[in-house]
């Protein structure tokens, strides 16, 4: 059988590679080794002497890349807060009711709530933060000198002295859509306290739904001004 001739040695970039193995030209006798640059007359050996170590440090003698410091909530706040001579306003849309929201990454907060925690500390369980702005509460007023901490009673009754409550209905004759009077639900009570009717023939009588009879029945609504019966 014919024996295969081996692969010419070829060369690559100074390397003698064969079939199976690569030897460097360094090691072959007399080869000759790759030329190193000559420094050029005047410069220091630190300049042109340690080039491979000047490679090392890219970024020596060039000025670092300011970093901002992270800011806090409270300076975040304050620096969106556009201040007045009587409310402050927080230069964001304001939601359904009108609150201002302050949007701390990613969070949803009311503005007037974030302002009194960073003025007074944590809100304690149980209270809540309240307006008292002199020409008439805004609820997107943040100025710490107009908010104070109350109840759900207290926030409740100071919204109806102010007329604030836009919830709250109007009481008896004074609803534009009672469809009963005065007259008629005295007449119904008394027709109720003499028996021989159900509150379901009162109810398609007067034109209503037989539970506003028993509202009316029981004092829950249409209540006496000397009423003095609790709403069942």
């Amino acid at each position: 059988m014919r024996r295969r001739s081996p692969r010419r040695t070829r060369r690559s970039n100074g390397v003698a590679v064969g079939r199976t193995r690569r030897i460097a030209i360094s090691t072959i006798p007399g080869a000759r080794a790759r030329r190193q640059p000559r420094p050029r007359t005047g410069d220091s050996p630190a300049a042109t002497g340690d080039r491979a170590g000047a490679r090392t440090a890219p970024n020596e003698g060039r000025m670092k890349r300011h970093v901002p410091m992270r800011q806090t909530r409270e300076q975040r706040f304050w620096a969106r807060v556009e201040k007045t001579s009587s409310c402050w306003f927080l230069r964001s849309k304001p939601n359904d009711q009108g609150y201002g929201i302050f949007d701390n990454r990613g969070q949803k907060e009311k503005a007037h709530r974030v302002a009194w925690e960073l003025t007074n500390g944590p809100i304690p369980d149980g209270l809540n933060v309240l307006h008292n702005c002199p020409g008439g509460d805004n609820r997107r007023c943040c100025n710490p000198a107009h908010l104070w901490l109350g109840t759900l009673k207290d926030n409740s009754q100071d919204m109806m002295a102010k007329g604030t409550n836009k919830k709250q209905l109007l009481a008896g004759e004074d609803n534009p859509k009672a469809k009963l009077t005065w007259v008629k639900v005295r007449e119904i009570r008394e027709r109720l306290s003499t028996g021989g009717v159900t509150q379901l023939q009162l109810a398609a009588e007067y034109g209503c739904k037989r539970v506003a009879i028993s509202y009316i029945a029981t004092g829950r609504n249409w209540k006496e001004p000397n009423d003095c019966r609790q709403a069942a």
